[in-house]
């Protein structure tokens, strides 16, 4: 993502940008998700609960969860928590909340909006977003100068602007939530 790029061209300065892969429809976020009834007001309320972060995760979660994961000082989530377990997805890591078997869960928006798309009432009756990230910013694809030819970085930058025009291409770009490969801005 974006704003890994810039912390990793640091160490890395010979990375460049390539592509960007955008999403309009949606704005991503993190959710942290406790049931109803959590008297919890932040995510500092959570020290020492139980969180349920599912297999599949994926990494802008659980990298603004070791951003929250403080009082004062960021801490390692596994000792910020006084259990972590992994349910097989997030679906049933919500549920794991909604049952209140786990305290708490890290999903991202379209987890969450799938999830109210198919147990809305589950979600209406028993869950609440305690805490939410800002908009996590899009992929970017990045390639190092003089690893590829010109040629080369020329023919996978049109191949990906066009990959929405093939069904193959489609059908990729809807599972990862792509709508389109855009220049870098």
């Amino acid at each position: 993502y974006a704003h890994e790029f810039a912390r990793v061209q640091k160490k890395y300065p010979d990375l460049r940008p390539l592509l960007i892969a955008a999403n309009k429809k949606e704005d991503k976020r993190v959710h942290v998700i406790v049931h109803q009834n959590c008297p919890a007001k932040t995510i500092a309320d959570l020290r020492g609960k139980k969180l349920n972060l599912p297999r599949g995760t994926k990494a802008y979660c659980q990298l603004y969860l070791e951003k929250i994961c403080t009082d004062k000082q960021p801490v390692d989530p596994a000792r910020f928590f006084g259990a972590i377990v992994k349910a097989a997805s997030q679906l049933d890591a919500l549920d794991e909340v909604a049952r209140n078997k786990a305290d708490a869960t890290v999903v991202d928006t379209p987890w969450l909006d799938f999830y109210k798309e198919t147990k809305g009432p589950v979600f209406a009756n028993n869950l609440k977003i305690l805490q939410q990230s800002e908009i996590v910013p899009p992929a970017v694809i990045v390639y190092k100068i003089g690893a590829l030819d010109k040629a080369t970085v020329d023919q996978v930058r049109n191949g990906l602007s066009k990959a929405h025009t093939t069904a193959r291409g489609r059908a990729l770009m809807i599972l990862w939530h792509i709508d389109a490969f855009e220049s870098v801005p």
